[in-house]
């Protein structure tokens, strides 16, 4: 339910004629525990330091997440987690199509799966997706698969926080 209604609101933003409106968009409904705070981001790097880095010779689209955290680790009933990551894109064209995906998982059951989905560019971002969680939220620790999606090209990489 909460993919469906983060897959509608995106839809339905992204018809307006800013990013942001499908940024906005993608939130609605996309949270089944918590409450999604303002989504942030970031360019860490541009374009020719990003294909510096990483040696880039133009061999097609190319996702690499470099780092993906739970701030903080532990948490209380009714805290903000937030979900950072950063990654680099390769190879895209300035109005290319990326979705961002935080699966947030307690005891191997969907907890949140708040999705974006935004435009982007060659270069190296990071975004912050902070999570309000309820106050009778369940202790225990929650699994993050942090995941970016341009094209056909998806790279994922684990996280976790505690609920104290």
């Amino acid at each position: 339910g909460a993919a469906t209604g983060a897959a509608a609101g995106a839809r339905v933003g992204s018809e307006g004629t800013k990013t942001e409106l499908a940024v906005l968009g993608g939130f609605m409904g996309a949270l089944t525990g918590g409450f999604i705070g303002h989504y942030a981001y970031d360019k860490k790097r541009g374009e020719q330091e990003t294909i510096n880095k990483y040696n880039y010779r133009h061999g097609g689209l190319r996702v690499n997440i470099e780092e993906a955290q739970a701030i903080p680790k532990k948490v209380e009933p009714g805290g903000t987690v937030d979900i950072a990551m950063a990654y680099a894109l390769l190879g895209a064209d300035h109005d290319t199509p990326v979705t961002e995906v935080r699966d947030i998982r307690h005891n191997g059951k969907v907890y949140s799966r708040p999705e974006i989905r935004i435009y982007r560019g060659t270069g190296t971002y990071s975004s912050i997706v902070p999570i309000r969680l309820p106050l009778d939220a369940k202790k225990g620790k929650y699994t993050v698969i942090a995941s970016v999606k341009a094209g056909k090209v998806k790279h994922s990489r684990e996280t976790s926080f505690y609920i104290r």
